[in-house]
């Protein structure tokens, strides 16, 4: 029955307040509307929150605005995504005045989400930033970069806790923005303790250069993941860094042949005297690719 449902959500145990609400999500009743508001708000218990706001955004009548709006201060990202999932195509003007500076949130995922259900509401932002931070958290990484070193600080963000894949697209954004501050994060990205993120950091200190990018790039060379010094010789080599000929040519003994033969590949873009003196280790590589490199770098 309706109204011992309604007992249940205000006085049960954490597991009837639960089910209690999630009878009220399968058969919205606009009668609820009260205590599923005081649910929201109040229960002590995250996952009561989370299921009495995603009931309250079933509810046809207007009333549900006001505390769904008062949920998005939740301390809890589950129940703030949830209040938003409610307030998506709605009509009150308020929304995304609540919304928008959500696209700045300490969590990814509610960033996410408060772009979505601004994608489902008529918007327009009101300046650059708004834009910026609104495509950053739909995830046109790409897009917000050409905007240049003002997308820094969201990008940033999305480093700091956006989930593995985010990072490294935002990682490679960074390295079509020409600023000082995008070498700095780039070497920042360097020491992540996801391999994904260093390989791409690698890469893009490729396309920025520099003199701090190609130092960072060299200290690479030290790494103790394969793929990750292939990713630094081939962005020294992208960068034709002369400087950098000397440890370029001592990857010529590195224990894996990948590493060996892009530091042949490298050298050939060199083309220095120096570069050239070293190549003739590739010339006697155990490993035939790596030979082969070393050919075609000379020629």
């Amino acid at each position: 029955m309706f109204w011992v449902t309604l007992r249940q959500l205000r006085i049960g145990t954490a597991g009837t307040r639960k089910k209690a609400a999630q009878e009220l999500y399968r058969d919205p009743n606009p009668r609820a509307l009260r205590a599923l508001a005081a649910a929201t708000l109040t229960d002590p218990d995250a996952e009561v929150r989370r299921l009495a706001a995603a009931a309250l955004g079933r509810l046809g009548a207007p009333g549900r605005y006001e505390p769904l709006f008062q949920a998005l201060q939740d301390r809890e990202p589950e129940v703030i995504k949830s209040a938003m999932s409610g307030l998506r195509r709605a009509t009150d003007e308020r929304v995304t005045r609540e919304l928008v500076p959500l696209l700045r949130h300490q969590n990814f995922s509610v960033r996410t989400s408060a772009a979505q259900t601004i994608d489902t509401i008529r918007w327009v932002p009101r300046d650059g930033e708004e834009r910026l931070w609104f495509q950053i958290a739909k995830g046109w990484y790409g897009r917000a970069a050409a905007s240049g070193a003002e997308a820094l600080p969201a990008l940033q963000l999305t480093i700091q806790t956006g989930p593995v894949s985010a990072a490294v697209r935002t990682v490679e954004a960074l390295g079509l923005i020409s600023d000082p501050r995008v070498v700095k994060l780039l070497r920042s990205s360097l020491q992540s303790n996801e391999l994904a993120v260093r390989i791409a950091a690698a890469d893009s200190l490729g396309k920025v250069g520099g003199v701090e990018a190609v130092e960072a790039l060299s200290a690479c060379l030290r790494s103790d993941h394969t793929q990750v010094r292939v990713a630094a010789v081939q962005a020294l080599g992208k960068l034709k860094a002369a400087e950098a000929t000397g440890v370029i040519g001592k990857m010529l003994q590195d224990k894996e042949w990948e590493v060996r033969q892009e530091a042949a590949v490298a050298l050939g873009r060199l083309g220095n005297s120096e570069a050239c003196e070293a190549l003739v280790t590739a010339l006697n590589d155990s490993d035939a690719d790596v030979r082969e490199a070393g050919v075609m770098a000379l020629g």
